[in-house]
């Protein structure tokens, strides 16, 4: 039977995180699912690993030696069979509900492209830090767009056929927010945000990644790209308050 949703988990190691990742999907209750875990960069030895951990039957996985974020998810954009994909990165927890939730959303809205949701942020033991909550319709999400990423990649789902048509995934570094921007792009396709917390969001890993000069610098990258194909002044103002935030901000290299 076709899958009603595609997961997609890309990691270059397999560890007890993988683990709990994996184990988060696999007892969702929405079950008509498939799993591509993409080994991207993996050594042999966590290759094997994984291998036999993978007895679930649901479980698809691709190994590639070309590391990085954004090919190994247009990979798994490649291979997936289903209209929804679900993106869920290889160190975070999906809530048991997660998939059923937004498969419900998602079918009871067909013009929303991308469906995300609030997160708990936990720390290395799985304790719950705090909960955030984004803004949650199309209006709102937009016009935060350009200041900030108010859709959380690892909580969302979208529609396949759309963001094939886009070209899937482009960019290193803010790859997510790279496509959400290309996504607004076509004011008919709507994003959404669930009010609920649908994931446990790894945030010791997460926060200090994002403060990396590097990501700003291409996030900064992708708003001055924004700017000159729609020469709307906000994204030049964009591009310099985050430029302004790589130096203030960031934490390494």
């Amino acid at each position: 039977m076709k899958p009603d949703i595609s997961v997609m988990i890309c990691t270059n190691v397999y560890d007890d995180y993988v683990d709990k990742a994996l184990k988060s999907i696999e007892t969702q209750t929405h079950e008509n699912i498939e799993i591509l875990v993409v080994a991207n960069g993996m050594s042999d030895f966590n290759f094997q690993k994984l291998k036999e951990r993978a007895i679930d039957r649901r479980i698809v996985l691709l190994h590639t030696p070309i590391a990085g974020v954004a090919f190994s998810r247009n990979l798994a954009l490649h291979h997936c069979k289903a209209p929804l994909i679900a993106v869920m990165d290889a160190d975070d927890i999906s809530h048991p509900n997660r998939l059923a939730e937004q498969y419900r959303f998602m079918r009871e809205n067909t013009h929303v492209v991308v469906c995300g949701s609030g997160y708990d942020t936990i720390d290395e033991r799985d304790n719950v830090i705090s909960t955030t909550q984004l803004p949650l319709d199309d209006r709102h999400i937009r016009r935060q767009l350009p200041w900030k990423n108010p859709i959380c990649p690892p909580a969302t789902v979208y529609r396949t056929t759309h963001i094939r048509e886009i070209g899937g995934y482009a960019g290193n570094g803010a790859e997510d927010y790279d496509l959400w921007l290309r996504v607004a792009q076509n004011t008919a396709w709507h994003f959404q945000n669930l009010e609920i917390p649908l994931i446990s969001y790894r945030i010791p890993i997460v926060s200090k990644a994002r403060r990396s000069r590097k990501v700003y610098t291409h996030v900064a990258t992708t708003q001055f790209q924004h700017f000159i194909s729609s020469w709307n002044p906000k994204w030049i103002m964009a591009t310099g308050a985050t430029l302004l935030k790589k130096y203030v901000r960031s934490e390494r290299d």
